[in-house]
């Protein structure tokens, strides 16, 4: 049996703890949160072991093959780290990290420990866009010639569950920023993998601030 540990359920979090339990092979076997509200709704939802109040004694005390890190974007840096440095493989949401240093600091540790760290850029692996397969095949068969350019842009038929997400992803002190570091990373790696074979040359990005206040939420 695999098992899981869980850090953060909240709105991510708890989209990982309803697909790791449709996985056969897979034991979600702890889980922790400052929030003991979320905590016990995802045990008894999971039927998940053993829960914990901080992440600390997730890591110190669960026996996991996998920890799953879903907290705030300022926290992936320092949790990637001690989970590592613990023994732990980890699967880190996006954004990696809130800079380049932080980044690379996270790859070196998982060298040193020889641990396996991984990064959710799941929208190449998302079975709700089969067209992303056909397009992959496409540029590598050579079907529209040379890529010169790709531009990427992602419209939503859904919003946010709002009054969860603001509480930190509105700071840009929490959350490193704003559309760009936390849809951004999705998109980036999609170009990059879609067009693998490039090298990348040049980048060009604009941006707009500002937060569209709908009535009724709609």
């Amino acid at each position: 049996m695999f098992k899981v540990g869980i850090i953060g359920v909240g709105y991510v979090g708890s989209i990982h703890l309803e697909k790791f339990s449709c996985i056969d092979g897979v034991c979600i076997t702890a889980i922790s949160d400052v929030d003991s509200a979320k905590v016990r709704e995802a045990k008894l939802k999971f039927n998940v072991k053993s829960t914990y109040s901080d992440h600390r004694s997730l890591l110190e005390k669960a026996d996991l093959d996998l920890v799953v890190i879903c907290v705030a974007n300022h926290l992936h840096h320092d949790l990637t780290i001690e989970a590592l440095e613990l023994g732990h493989n980890v699967l880190c949401e996006k954004p990696m990290a809130l800079n380049l240093k932080d980044a690379r600091a996270m790859i070196e540790v998982s060298k040193r420990m020889k641990k396996t760290l991984l990064i959710v850029n799941n929208f190449r692996w998302d079975y709700l866009n089969p067209s992303i397969f056909q397009l992959k095949s496409m540029i590598d068969s050579g079907w529209f010639g040379r890529i010169y350019h790709i531009r990427l842009n992602r419209i939503r038929s859904k919003t946010f569950p709002f009054n969860d997400y603001s509480r930190w992803n509105l700071d840009s002190r929490l959350s490193g920023g704003g559309v760009l570091i936390d849809l951004g990373p999705h998109m980036i790696d999609l170009g990059m993998w879609l067009a693998s074979e490039y090298r990348v040359n040049a980048v060009l990005g604009s941006t707009d601030q500002g937060l569209l206040k709908l009535e009724k939420n709609r």
